[in-house]
């Protein structure tokens, strides 16, 4: 689930299981509690979360705005039908699905307020108001563009949730107690609105047992863990002796599985966190990659970091997986009357006042593991051709003599090269070659962030529609590269095609592409893919080296702008990047922020020296060429300033930090002070009060918060170097998208 959709429980997430034994109740119990009460499916669709705000405009005084759950100004605003594409923004200008998706949900329900204004009196929606209130969490699926093939359009209300805050900076969406009556009159009322626009509204989608649940067959399923691998034996050192494992039923294993380890940590080892380096040494043991590597034969000792995590991880990957095949066993058995088998959905939701506390809880048998397409479930309508598409539209081979490739070219990009650059042009250029992705990584490098890699990519532009960029929401793009082929949805798009990764001729890289390969070919029931090796691209070479992405980040650090134009595809794209990397490119900031700030605490303590080097690199440019106001005398001079605080990575988070916890505190304060000054007068009987006094009044308030919060004196509206250089920090500093590495 996207958007401000929260995690949902798996059945070992539930206190009533505490034993591997538990587990087996647990889906005796759930299966006989839904033959009377039926299980909710889990639709695969597109998360879409809404609320009430106050409209003078509307008749009821009321309107329903998109609320995505960031801390965007727009989403703490409430995103409106003619703001959403503000909101939602493909790079190329082509329309971003997402936008015509708030525009139908807001049309059908806003029409709709008058009739079902009593049972959102009931649910307390008016009285709740604002970005910490409650909302609908609905799915919203539009079938000539959801990855999942539906029959028909629908909205499908799952129930309602409130957003609480997440920290001192963001939200979260928490769920609440709701009267499924009031859910169904709703709607009752929406689906007259509904149906104008060839929509069907839905509250819970019933999933019926309609057959036999073979759970003592899940049950005998055989099951492999490996505890030790392969090693030499003493009298021949040649040959290879036996590992060390057990293979055993589903259920002897879960009687060995005293506690659930859900509660507990596990050190992984250095082997481990080498082919996941976003992982922590610390892991709870039912982390994906933890059962994914036990699922590929890899030995537990290769996975835990000493004997004293072994049991944790073994009786992990063994509720996990008994979860998985007791789960496809139930979804087997369940069937909706509109949408068919439960086992071809994401699932189903079961809720029971006397099974996992009252807890909603899900089945989702292989989805635990290999439903990339609801990780990536907003992909349908990212149509932009940077970093935002996923699936695309179904490609037609059959016809073709010889079999062409997909290529996929992991990297984390950060920022892209000239190496970068003309890797996926070779590709692009290869009429062998029917499509290319570029699979980057989410994860900051040195200051890089992805906002920043594609930007530089949009400024480079040059590739055909063969291409296109997704992001990797695995530990590394290369695993993601890995996962794709294991995905029976994206595979599919490509019938009779040949899949392969992209690289270089240089270093490592050409065996890289050969055990990509290879790995399929020892594993052929992964993937469904035909996997072989093609050859790599002719790399990059920039003073007898491969351009990398390290190398473009050390000429930036070191100034060394003759070797940072080498490494970019053409010298004349120097500026841009350099703006891009100094972080002056990207939205503007909230002008409250602007106003509540010192221009000191930017300049000084925070940005320093991305400010200096980036004055020392447009001091020389026309003006132009310069931010707006900017003098190339002020940008020598800032460029010479060697006395600038220079900061270490956890000095600039803590000052990041308290940076944007200021900004909120006060642009929040800014964003309601007209109302808490009509409160203050009304309090006063002051109603009677002018325009110019009631400024007056309001400024003293302000100033009087500024003093308390130690900015007194400091407040200026920033000059031309706020709209400049400092500028583009500040507004990288909160605003954007989570990472996810």
């Amino acid at each position: 689930m996207g958007g401000a959709g929260g995690h949902m429980w798996h059945p070992f997430d539930c206190p009533d299981v505490n034993s591997g034994q538990d587990l087996i109740s647990f889906f005796q119990k759930s299966i006989e509690a839904i033959r009377s009460n039926p299980a909710a499916l889990k639709i695969d669709g597109v998360n879409l979360s809404f609320r009430l705000r106050q409209s003078a405009g509307s008749p009821t005084g009321y309107e329903f705005v998109v609320d995505r759950g960031s801390m965007k100004p727009l989403d703490v605003e409430g995103v409106t039908a003619d703001t959403a594409d503000q909101r939602f923004v493909t790079k190329d200008g082509s329309p971003h699905g997402m936008v015509e998706a708030t525009q139908i949900l807001l049309n059908i329900f806003n029409a709709a307020i008058p009739e079902i204004m009593p049972e959102l009196e009931q649910l307390g929606m008016t009285q709740d108001i604002g970005p910490f209130s409650l909302y609908f969490n609905t799915e919203f699926v539009l079938k000539k563009i959801n990855v999942k093939e539906y029959p028909f359009n629908f909205i499908a209300i799952h129930g309602v949730n409130k957003f609480v805050p997440k920290g001192r900076n963001s939200r979260k969406g928490v769920g609440v107690d709701t009267d499924q009556a009031l859910l169904d009159n709703i709607r009752d009322k929406v689906s007259a609105f509904a149906e104008q626009q060839d929509f069907r509204v839905y509250t819970s989608i019933p999933a019926n047992v309609n057959k036999s649940v073979l759970l003592d067959d899940a049950l005998n399923e055989q099951f492999t863990i490996v505890y030790k691998g392969f090693s030499r034996d003493p009298e021949e050192p040649e040959e290879l002796g036996a590992g060390e494992g057990s293979t055993k039923p589903i259920k002897a294993w879960l009687f060995d599985v005293s506690e659930n380890p859900v509660n507990k940590k596990v050190n992984i080892s250095d082997k481990m966190r080498e082919i996941y380096p976003s992982m922590g040494r610390s892991q709870t043991p039912y982390a994906k990659n933890i059962y994914l590597e036990i699922l590929k034969g890899t030995a537990v000792s290769d996975i835990a970091l000493g004997p004293e995590d072994v049991e944790a991880i073994v009786d992990a990957a063994v509720v996990m997986h008994a979860t998985r095949i007791l789960g496809n066993a139930v979804l087997d058995a369940l069937e909706s009357e509109e949408f068919g088998s439960a086992r071809e959905q994401e699932g189903v939701v079961v809720r029971d006042p006397n099974i996992c506390g009252g807890t909603p809880f899900k089945f989702t048998g292989d989805f635990i593991v290999g439903g990339l397409a609801s990780t990536f479930e907003e992909a349908a309508f990212r149509k932009g051709p940077l970093l935002e598409s996923f699936f695309p539209e179904p490609m037609d081979l059959t016809e073709q003599e010889e079999k062409q490739y997909v290529i996929l070219i992991p990297g984390g990009f950060k920022p892209p090269t000239g190496g970068h650059y003309d890797l996926i042009k070779q590709y692009d250029e290869n009429s062998n070659i029917r499509k290319v992705f570029v699979v980057t990584g989410a994860k900051e490098r040195d200051g890089i962030t992805l906002q920043q890699s594609k930007d530089i990519f949009a400024i480079y532009g040059g590739f055909s529609d063969k291409v296109e960029f997704i992001t990797a929401t695995d530990p590394t793009p290369l695993t993601t590269c890995y996962e794709l082929m294991k995905n029976e949805n994206f595979v599919n798009q490509f019938p009779n095609a040949l899949f392969s990764i992209g690289a270089g001729d240089k270093g490592n890289d050409p065996a890289r592409i050969k055990q990509f390969a290879d790995y399929f070919a020892k594993n052929p029931n992964l993937s469904a893919a035909e996997i072989a090796a093609h050859p790599p691209a002719k790399a990059y070479m920039v003073d007898g080296e491969a351009a990398s992405a390290s190398r473009l980040r050390k000429a930036y650090a070191e100034e060394d702008w003759e070797t940072f134009k080498k490494l970019l595809p053409h010298e004349s794209l120097y500026d841009n990047v350099v703006r891009i990397m100094s972080g002056q490119a990207g939205g503007p900031v909230n002008e409250n922020f602007l106003l509540a700030v010192p221009q000191s605490f930017l300049v000084n303590e925070v940005y320093s020296e991305k400010q200096r080097r980036f004055m020392c690199a447009v001091k020389d440019k026309p003006a132009s060429e310069r931010p707006e106001g900017l003098s190339a005398s002020e940008a020598e001079e800032m460029c010479k300033n060697k006395g600038l605080k220079k900061v270490n990575e956890q000095e600039e988070a803590s000052a990041e930090e308290k940076l944007e916890d200021t900004a909120n505190k006060l642009g929040e304060f800014r964003a309601n002070i007209s109302k808490s000054i009509s409160d203050i007068v009304d309090s006063l009987g002051l109603a009677d009060m002018d325009e110019d006094t009631r400024k007056e009044f309001e400024d003293s308030i302000v100033a009087t918060l500024q003093s308390r919060l130690g900015l007194a004196g400091q407040v200026t509206e920033m000059s031309s170097m706020a709209g400049g250089a400092v500028q583009g920090y500040a507004g990288n500093a909160f605003i954007g998208e989570e990472d996810d590495d």
